[in-house]
């Protein structure tokens, strides 16, 4: 039976680091399709596959728009297009390493590795709470819209009505999160601690190296 590789939380974040300066840094659509492809590998080891894939797909369809059909489009097309869909296919390795630390890492581990790097508590506080905030709000975004869709409401037509239920949750939403905070001894100024087990495996080792093996070769 397939064993998902499970790396270390730090693995991950260092992981997206990288990635990021490597976006600044590539020059070569090579370079891109080989970090791609590997991160789509690391995605599928750890048992993500499908989420990896769909943005695999999206970057291999970017890369199509800009190389094969805007050669062969009229010139308003291109100069209207070619800026936005070639800086955000530079972007979709950021996408992918923030998919891996997403879908492997829970909050808990991220608060941990801050602690690791000597991060303050109010900056772990400030982004625990934006955190669990916008799956959320994502979710309650959703079930207004269905509630809309239901009741044969436009929102295009009618956007307070989608508005404003949006902002009364967003508000109780934050008060229950600053609560649960206080509940789990925020305020409290003694050294946190977690069990989450930090440890450094060959496999995260192998995962960083090839990253910076890349990032030298192109």
């Amino acid at each position: 039976m397939f064993r998902r590789l499970k790396l270390d939380p730090r693995t991950s974040i260092i992981l997206l680091l990288l990635v990021n300066i490597f976006f600044f840094k590539s020059r070569t659509v090579a370079s891109e399709l080989v970090l791609m492809s590997y991160l789509l590998i690391i995605l599928t080891v750890c048992g993500n596959f499908k989420s990896g894939l769909k943005v695999y797909l999206t970057f291999i369809t970017f890369l199509i728009i800009n190389y094969f059909v805007f050669p062969h489009s009229p010139k308003w097309i291109v100069t209207t297009f070619i800026v936005p869909v070639s800086y955000a296919r530079k972007i979709f390795p950021c996408i992918m390493a923030g998919t891996l630390l997403y879908k492997t890492v829970t909050v808990r581990g991220i608060a941990g590795v801050f602690r690791k790097f000597k991060f303050s508590e109010n900056f772990i506080l400030a982004f625990m709470i934006t955190y669990r905030y916008f799956p959320t709000l994502r979710q309650d975004i959703h079930c207004v819209r269905e509630s809309m869709k239901i009741r044969g409401i436009s929102m295009i037509k009618n956007m307070d009505i989608f508005v404003v239920p949006i902002i009364n949750s967003a508000i109780d939403m934050s008060e229950e999160l600053s609560k649960a905070a206080v509940t789990r001894g925020v305020e409290n100024p003694g050294r946190k601690t977690t069990i989450i087990d930090f440890k450094f495996t060959v496999y995260d080792v192998l995962v960083i190296l090839f990253v910076v093996l890349i990032m030298v070769v192109f």
